[in-house]
């Protein structure tokens, strides 16, 4: 097949004084197709369409569509039309079908909706890697839920005592007490609600001998949610 590209080089090397064989030599075409081309400029290669290929698919395309089309809304997943079509003598593989059916498929764009909480309702928290090369960096991260207001504490390790120095100082930081805190590490948050409990239980002044003055400093902010 003779390319836009192989035609204006024939006309190129032409001009350059190349004989009709060594043309028809260099571009691995026929003399007869580089003499009909030089003898019409204007000419144009030109090539009927192709005739489109039968597919494995054809005789099962009508009872897919219906398929498509009954079960709208919902859709019915490849695996499924897949086993339909193979017990009515389907013997194709199944990527032909999923390539048939993917472009009537419904596309689901569900509006994005942000999760709002009131001022002073929700406090989340989470420990993030700042990596530069192989050097690494710990840092906290606190979000208020409703003004998205940040308080970001770096560290080295992201160890119990880290998350706990980071809600203290965020607390101070932003000094309210939020309803709930939202936590990566759910062991944090379990122990915080264990030692809420155990101040609760056990009374405030035995329960703190046990603790550390982190967790003392921590639980002045958590322990009136419990009483």
């Amino acid at each position: 097949m003779l390319t836009q590209e192989s035609l204006v080089e024939i006309h190129v090397l032409h001009r350059q004084g190349r004989s009709i064989r060594a043309i028809a030599k260099t571009l691995h075409v026929s003399r007869n197709t580089v003499r009909k081309y030089l003898l019409d400029i204007a000419r144009t290669p030109a090539y009927s369409e192709r005739a489109e290929r039968a597919s494995k698919l054809d005789p099962f395309m009508t009872f897919l569509m219906e398929r498509i089309a009954g079960a709208k809304p919902d859709w019915i997943p490849a695996t499924v039309l897949f086993r339909e079509i193979q017990a009515k003598g389907f013997a194709g593989k199944e990527g032909i079908l999923k390539n048939y059916i993917r472009p009537f498929k419904p596309q689901q764009n569900e509006p994005v909706k942000r999760f709002e909480t009131a001022p002073g309702q929700q406090l989340q928290d989470d420990f993030t890697t700042i990596r530069r090369g192989r050097y690494k960096l710990k840092a906290f991260v606190a979000t208020l839920g409703f003004s998205r207001a940040t308080y970001v504490r770096f560290s080295e390790y992201e160890r119990q005592e880290d998350w706990l120095l980071g809600i203290e100082a965020a607390l101070d930081y932003r000094p309210f007490s939020p309803y709930s805190c939202f936590m990566r590490a759910s062991n944090i948050a379990l122990h915080l609600f264990i030692l809420c409990i155990t101040l609760k239980l056990c009374g405030a002044n035995e329960a703190q001998r046990s603790l550390c003055p982190n967790e003392r400093l921590l639980m002045g902010h958590f322990y009136p949610l419990f009483l």
